[in-house]
């Protein structure tokens, strides 16, 4: 069921580049963010994505502090969300 959920179109899956990977590496070093995060990050910034969605806590006190533009970091929008059981 759960790989039906992220198999949906609204997901992007992108492969964890070397570029990718030094770029979460920096993110990390630099703002405290968790690894796992940065990666997360780092694949926004670098595929020019203006608006990442997540519960995190600790991310959406980042919103408009990361990137050039600033990476907008937010709860996702309920009207917009898929059930996951329908």
């Amino acid at each position: 069921m759960l790989n039906r959920f992220f198999r949906r179109s609204y997901f992007r899956v992108r492969n964890v580049t070397r570029a990718i990977a030094e770029e979460a590496q920096q993110i990390h070093w630099n703002n405290g963010i968790l690894p796992k995060d940065a990666v997360h990050v780092a694949t926004a910034l670098r595929e020019k994505i203006t608006i990442l969605e997540t519960f995190d806590e600790g991310l959406l006190k980042r919103s408009g502090t990361l990137g050039a533009p600033p990476l907008v970091i937010r709860k996702p929008i309920e009207r917009a969300q898929k059930r996951l059981f329908p």
